[in-house]
């Protein structure tokens, strides 16, 4: 394998014919893979300014390497742009390949109707674990070159590089995917309610807290197939997905539905729009609780039975208060982010 076409693969302006031959390659051998991430940190290092790292970036890149196999809380997203910090990583890069290549070698179950190397498989030295806290937001890019916006207290965990047939993601939280088109490699995005959404390449939102009965994933453009999984592990189609449909899910409740969706306001918080519409005030809470970061309690449980509605941009928190107030017979107290409503 020339230099040239691993250099393409790396740098992300390899055609498909030329992702297919690297990747089956590189897999071919150890001897292989040690060439390919040779280059790969050649590459990486190269395209690094020589400038002087600071003592808080030497710092930073020193707890990056003592925390690898550890997940990581952010706030936003940074990233160590020194040459002099990338040599300390470039030894890190090497041996995630190296036990990914171990870890792959076994025979793969065929699983349909998809084939997957189950994200289990994967090391946890070769994923990386993004999370955003509560009032934070966050952008990741995938190795493909896929975009995913973050909300508020959610996670995703994917691989240091996309292997085999699919592209494997995690996600419990809310996320805004805009998946890069890879037609022989679909991207299959699992949650924490055993359902799977299998894409190719389109853009779509899926929203699944752990402390919410309802999920929903919304298609924007492309198509969406969703999947559930048997007891036995074997998985198959329950809906396909056109743009301007949800397919939504509540917990011990059937049937699972496809719906069509509000894109506009459902995908409001990728463009910092937080809006409510008629919105239970249980639900109006956790919100409040991810956007601004806040600890609410309700002295009385008649807060329950209103509900909400408005529209925000760059309110502080005090002024949503104000209008919850104002529209409502709830009242509040606030002591820097706790809130209580009576």
């Amino acid at each position: 394998m020339d230099d040239r076409s691993l250099i393409d693969y790396i740098s992300g302006t390899a055609d498909q014919q030329t992702v297919d031959l690297v990747e089956g390659w590189s897999m071919q051998s150890e001897e292989n893979m040690h060439h390919f991430t040779a280059v790969k940190d050649e590459y990486i290092y190269s395209s690094f300014p020589n400038t002087p790292a600071s003592d808080k970036q030497m710092r930073v890149a020193e707890e990056i390497i003592q925390q690898n196999t550890k997940f990581r809380r952010i706030e936003k997203l940074h990233y160590v742009t020194l040459g002099a910090v990338a040599i300390f990583i470039i030894a890190l890069l090497t041996n995630m390949a190296l036990m990914f290549l171990h870890s792959s070698s076994k025979p793969q179950e065929q699983v349909l109707p998809v084939q997957r190397i189950a994200f289990a498989d994967y090391p946890k030295s070769y994923t990386h674990t993004i999370y955003t806290n509560k009032g934070t937001k966050g952008e990741v890019m995938l190795p493909d070159s896929s975009i995913v916006k973050l909300n508020s207290d959610s996670k995703i965990i994917f691989p240091d590089r996309f292997m085999g047939p699919t592209r494997e993601v995690f996600v419990a939280g809310e996320a805004y995917f805009k998946v890069k088109s890879k037609p022989d490699t679909p991207m299959v995005v699992s949650t924490n309610r055993d359902i799977f959404i299998k894409v190719l390449g389109t853009e779509f939102n899926v929203r699944a807290y752990d402390n919410e009965p309802m999920t929903r994933t919304t298609l924007y453009s492309g198509k969406v197939d969703i999947l559930g999984k048997k007891s036995s592990g074997e998985q198959f189609k329950l809906a396909e997905l056109k743009p301007s449909e949800s397919y939504v899910t509540r917990m011990k409740e059937a049937p699972l539905k496809v719906l069509k969706a509000d894109t506009i306001k459902i995908a409001a918080w990728s463009r910092g729009v937080l809006i409510f519409d008629n919105t239970p005030m249980d639900m109006v809470i956790k919100e409040l609780e991810r956007w601004h970061g806040a600890s609410v309690t309700v002295k009385n449980d008649k807060v329950y039975k209103y509900t909400f509605t408005a529209r925000f941009k760059q309110e502080s928190l005090v002024q949503v208060l104000e209008s919850i107030k104002f529209c409502t017979d709830i009242k509040y107290t606030i002591d820097g982010n706790n809130v209580v409503l009576f």
